[in-house]
């Protein structure tokens, strides 16, 4: 089957037949991790035949890019939904701190999928890079410095304690996966507890 053609837009049902190949193969990745996401893997979960992956995506690297582009997205999006709203820099910091937790230790496919790429970077279009993850490392640490502005914060140097938390959040999925009997929403309630408790002046807390 030759592949799509790229010069022209794809049609309803090209972009219906993409978003469905997607579907399938976060839940597969999910489920199996992205070394077993081959296209026969993910098209006996469509339901289709892997040639009509191949017609979609020219590459595995391709659908990945996507892939990852897509959970992107949606954790992006669901973690700033949980934010949205806070009350004073310590409320925001606590609910990132839970938000991600929460997301990357629940049990939908998406944020199965978040962790799964993360931890990819042997994939093509897979894995952090070292450059998103300074950008996140710098996102905190901004967040940090403004809460010190507003007399919130106490007074330390925000880059060490922005990259603990990126590294603990970072660290969180596999830590609560390997203890079946950890209980996600009290380990996040307590690794925020910590942070919040750093971070906060005196008569802040």
């Amino acid at each position: 089957m030759p592949a799509l053609d790229a010069t022209r837009p794809p049609t309803f049902v090209e972009q219906a037949r993409r978003a469905h190949i997607l579907d399938a193969a976060v839940e597969v990745i999910a489920d199996e991790g992205p070394v077993r996401a081959t296209f026969a893997r993910i098209a006996e979960r469509a339901g289709i035949s892997p040639g009509l992956i191949s017609y979609h995506f020219g590459s595995k690297a391709e659908l990945f890019r996507e892939v990852a582009s897509r959970v992107s997205s949606w954790f992006t999006a669901a973690l700033e939904e949980r934010i949205e709203g806070a009350e004073s820099y310590a409320d925001a910091l606590r609910r990132l701190v839970e938000a991600h937790v929460g997301l990357t230790t629940g049990g939908t496919p998406q944020a199965r999928a978040v962790v799964a790429l993360r931890g990819a970077a042997d994939i093509p279009g897979t894995g952090t890079t070292q450059g998103e993850r300074r950008d996140w490392i710098d996102q905190v640490e901004t967040m940090l410095r403004e809460g010190q502005d507003g007399g919130e914060f106490a007074d330390f140097e925000p880059r060490p304690l922005a990259m603990a938390i990126v590294a603990a959040l970072e660290g969180a999925p596999a830590d609560v996966g390997g203890r079946p009997d950890t209980d996600p929403a009290a380990y996040a309630k307590a690794l925020a507890d910590v942070f919040v408790a750093a971070a906060v002046t005196p008569r802040s807390r």
